[in-house]
């Protein structure tokens, strides 16, 4: 670099050396000098200006890499050194055919000295200048050129270069994410690419995005309103499709019931017997029964007068047969379906029946007096004092009765009584030569009817403490409930060896006579059960809470609940139909078949108590009479 900086002194006195030197020698050979002397200024010239611009060169070579540096500086660099560096080629090549033009003109003769030799072959090379220089140490991770060779793709064939574009894209930010370290530094690099488009073409890409988002805007509205029409549209399927299920499971129900009738009919008429037919035909053309005339669906075929009080119960054997209702008046009365007149009156209980039932020509009563009795009915139709005319009817009570030589008929009709309980008989139901009945002492009693002995005794309050888990999850929870001694035990009914009771603490519990011990509990009705009855498939309860809820035997869930105005009070059901009261003037009718509610009006007060057999519907209420209805 020092031989750089001293061109122009060295340059002088060289030429006043060879000044001297050239004054001894000829023209010619001076001639031929000049040009060499020429070319060395030439030389020392360039060299300096070489000596600057490698300077720079390395500067800009090895100096830390820059955002700036990736493009614009290395077009810089090569457009200022390229010049220089073909100066030096000429002037290399200049030397070299000026040492060789001397050699063949002179042939051995030394025209030019050691030291101009030593001179003119001194003159540095660039590679020199270059390998001499003091180069700056860079703290980049990364050189110009391999910034430069990964700015700057090659030139690829035309089938890899859309294979390596964004490969060469991937490369080019991972060497720049190296060297910067940072993602602003990133951020500043990837704007590159943009700067190098025009103004317009920015404006259209911004322009085409924006259309983009409007058109996907659309299309997401559009499909969220379809989506919402498809949810409203599966909800309405779906409700249609439980309706329909409901609907078939009811339809499944009915066929079952309707096949099982039809077993029945099957085998009433093979079994059928003309003499047995003929004898009961003309039993009932005696009189004018209802079975004689087709009534009307709804119509009342006759209102039977004669209690003085509220009707308490009331049950009958067939449409022609026998009818026994109990009244508050403290009478038990005996009516004949058949020509619509009253029997006569049992007695023997001393407080009211609060429950009877009537199974062919076998009676049972219960009664506040805590007792329960036997009859035989088949004994009434003998009688000779029966009442006939329909007058005598409407002022009948039991003091007439006897001034009319009609007191009681329960001495030829009464067969035994069964004691026990310690409280009123609330509810009853026998079968063959088995009766259950329930009390207000809180127990349930089984009974062999031919021997009169209490086989089993079930407590219903050990019942209910062993079931309160359950009953807390249910959220019934009847611990605080103050039990006044009424009915406490609304309803039972059993078949075989099993049995179902309600009680007043709204729960349904199925029992095992066998052990006596209760194996289920159906929980739902919130208030005291008053009426239940079940058969191989369903069991339907009525309740104070106002409602009637018919449940599932196999998995103790409800299948559907009716709710009325007031306590249900009476029901009953078969496959066809579910027929109760509840509290008002009306007998209210659910069609099982048609699903259609229905009702009969006649009554002036509350109806209290409702039984049907075939077509005739019988019903007691607080109005003191008794109404057959046609089904």
């Amino acid at each position: 670099m020092s031989t750089a900086n001293n061109a122009p002194g060295s340059l002088s006195s060289n030429t006043n050396r060879d000044s001297k030197r050239f004054s001894s020698l000829g023209d010619s050979r001076l001639n031929d000098f000049l040009p060499s002397l020429h070319l060395e200024s030439i030389a020392n010239t360039v060299t300096g200006t070489m000596s600057t611009t490698v300077s720079t060169t390395a500067s800009m070579l090895f100096s830390p890499l820059t955002t700036r540096a990736v493009k614009g500086d290395t077009a810089y660099i090569l457009s200022e050194l390229a010049p220089q560096l073909m100066d030096q080629r000429r002037i290399q090549q200049l030397v070299n055919n000026n040492g060789n033009t001397r050699h063949t003109k002179e042939g051995s003769n030394k025209l030019i000295s050691l030291e101009d030799i030593s001179t003119s072959t001194t003159t540095p090379k660039p590679d020199d200048i270059l390998f001499n220089s003091e180069i700056p140490e860079s703290k980049a991770p990364l050189s110009l050129f391999q910034g430069y060779k990964a700015t700057f793709q090659e030139v690829e064939s035309p089938n890899n270069s859309k294979k390596k574009s964004k490969f060469h894209k991937r490369k080019v930010r991972g060497l720049l994410a190296e060297a910067f370290g940072s993602q602003d530094a990133m951020s500043d690099i990837a704007s590159i690419d943009g700067d190098y488009k025009p103004l317009n073409q920015l404006i259209a890409d911004r322009d085409r995005v924006v259309r983009e988002n409007n058109k996907i805007q659309m299309q997401e509205s559009r499909t969220k309103a379809e989506i919402k029409k498809i949810e409203g549209e599966i909800a309405e399927l779906t409700a249609r499709k439980l309706n329909l299920e409901t609907n078939l499971a009811k339809y499944n129900e009915r066929q079952i019931e309707l096949s099982s009738q039809l077993g029945d009919l099957d085998e009433k008429i093979a079994n059928f017997n003309p003499e047995n037919n003929n004898s009961e035909r003309r039993m009932r053309t005696k009189g004018k029964g209802a079975a004689k005339h087709n009534y009307e669906h709804g119509t009342c075929i006759k209102v039977l007068e004669g209690h003085d009080d509220i009707i308490t119960c009331l049950d009958f054997d067939k449409s022609c047969g026998t009818l026994i209702t109990a009244s508050l008046d403290n009478t038990l009365r005996a009516w004949d379906l058949n020509n619509y007149r009253c029997l006569g009156i049992l007695d023997g209980h001393k407080d009211v029946v609060n429950c009877l039932q009537v199974n062919g020509s076998r009676l049972v009563t219960g009664s506040r007096d805590k007792t329960i009795r036997q009859w035989d009915l088949s004994k009434l139709i003998s009688h000779p004092e029966s009442v006939t005319n329909l007058s005598e009817l409407s002022f009948a009570s039991a003091s007439v009765h006897e001034a009319n030589g009609l007191s009681n008929i329960g001495d030829n009709c009464w067969i035994a009584s069964l004691e026990g309980h310690s409280k009123s008989i609330t509810c009853l139901y026998f079968e063959n030569n088995s009766l259950v009945s329930g009390s207000s002492d809180k127990t349930m009693k089984h009974w062999d009817m031919e021997t009169g002995q209490c086989i089993l005794t079930m407590d219903i309050l050990w019942a209910m403490s062993s079931s309160k888990v359950e009953r807390r999850q249910a959220g019934f929870l009847f611990d605080s409930y103050i039990f006044d001694g009424g009915e406490f035990i609304g309803a039972l009914q059993f078949r075989d060896v099993g049995l179902a009771s309600g009680t007043e603490d709204g729960a349904i519990r199925m029992w095992d006579l066998r052990t006596g011990q209760a194996h289920r509990t159906l929980l739902s009705h919130t208030g005291p059960i008053t009426s239940l009855q079940f058969d191989d498939r369903h069991v339907v309860s009525g309740s104070v809470d106002r409602s009637i809820r018919i449940w599932d035997l196999r998995t103790g869930s409800i299948i559907d609940t009716f709710s009325y105005d007031n306590s249900v009070t009476s029901l009953q059901f078969d496959t066809n139909k579910i027929i109760s009261c509840a509290g008002s003037n009306d007998i209210k009718i659910y069609n099982r078949t048609n699903f259609q509610h229905s009702s009969f009006e006649g009554h002036s007060q509350q109806v209290q108590c409702v039984k049907f057999k075939d077509s005739i519907l019988s019903s007691g209420g607080r109005d003191k009479v008794v109404k057959l209805w046609a089904l």
